[in-house]
């Protein structure tokens, strides 16, 4: 997920019920790095000190709208803000070519997805990675919500517990 400032949209552990506009979503950045380094700058000076022999130091030696990114997802799904600088990069998705290559995918997943290329129904696969969530239920009813509202194959989530 993108982590670099932007006026596009909010900080995405920080989006709102709705829409607040370009200075809230810059806002939500500067917010949510105040938060990580407080809770982080601790460790981060005491490894500083420890294994690199630096001196510790504060966000306003951070420059951290001036480090180069390069984020590892489609453009497609998360286009790039017309206020990210040329050094910061989206590439598309990184594969390793010889990773899983004899793997295939199990038969109830290549006939539901035939099936739902014959019903000509769009195919969405929604992942959270290492994301864990306080109350999966509810997350799972939004999504299903989402789904059945945005007309898309309707789908049936196991229970969360």
């Amino acid at each position: 997920m993108p982590w670099t400032r932007t006026n596009a949209y909010p900080q995405a552990f920080m989006v709102p019920a709705f829409e607040m506009g370009p200075s809230f979503n810059y806002s939500t950045y500067v917010l949510f790095d105040n938060i990580i380094w407080r809770a982080s700058s601790g460790q981060i000076n005491k490894w500083r000190k420890k294994y690199l022999d630096l001196p510790a130091t504060d966000q306003s030696t951070l420059s951290v709208s001036k480090v180069p990114f390069l984020y590892n997802f489609s453009s497609a799904v998360v286009p790039k803000p017309l206020d990210w600088n040329d050094d910061i990069t989206i590439t598309g998705y990184w594969n390793l070519e010889d990773s899983d290559a004899d793997w295939s995918p199990p038969e109830e997943l290549e006939t539901f997805m035939a099936k739902a290329k014959e019903d000509k129904r769009k195919l969405v696969y929604i992942g959270f990675g290492s994301i864990v969530v306080p109350h999966p239920n509810e997350v799972t009813r939004s999504i299903i919500a989402a789904v059945e509202k945005g007309e898309l194959a309707r789908i049936q989530l196991p229970e969360c517990s």
